[in-house]
């Protein structure tokens, strides 16, 4: 029985996180998060410098609204995100990596007779297992870390974190 795949990697991963689209958006979410906290903390301190020479007498209590969320920002933000993107790598990608398995073995023994005579069930199995370790590493390692850069490089050449407040 021959199953139709996608013919281009965007199109095959797309098939395989259909299933999980909500939580496929949340990973890109949490991923694109991640790179807002930077420029989102250097806002604050920006602030917290500007805010400096209206400290009178000692008293620092104008600081604390920003100094608090540069805390919250390092401690509970970044944390959350990257502890969300963890999780639900976690969680989704062994249903994924053995949904491609699968699919693709399902995809192989529809072949026929003379597929097999020209390739070794060692080489097709090695394939196939090299498709889905090559997916998990786009998915879970590459990609997170490649939106977190691009919110972080876009924030940055746009000029966001250079304006007043």
């Amino acid at each position: 029985m021959q199953h139709l795949l996608p013919k281009t990697l965007f199109q095959f991963i797309c098939h395989f996180l259909r299933p999980h689209k909500s939580i496929a958006i949340i990973y890109i979410l949490l991923a694109v998060a991640a790179g807002l906290w930077g420029p989102f903390n250097s806002i604050l301190i920006k602030n917290v410098i500007n805010l400096l020479p209206h400290v009178q007498d000692r008293d620092i209590s104008i600081l604390t609204l920003s100094s608090s969320l540069i805390v919250l920002n390092f401690i509970v933000l970044d944390n959350f995100t990257w502890r969300g993107v963890g999780y639900i790598r976690c969680k989704f990608m062994p249903a994924i990596i053995n949904n491609i398995i699968e699919k693709m073995m399902d995809h192989v023994l529809g072949k026929p007779h003379q597929f097999y005579q020209d390739n070794l069930s060692g080489k097709i199995s090695r394939n196939i297992t090299n498709l889905a370790d090559g997916i998990e590493l786009l998915i879970s390692g590459i990609t997170p870390n490649f939106l977190r850069g691009s919110v972080q490089l876009t924030v940055s050449v746009s000029g966001f974190t250079s304006t007043q407040i």
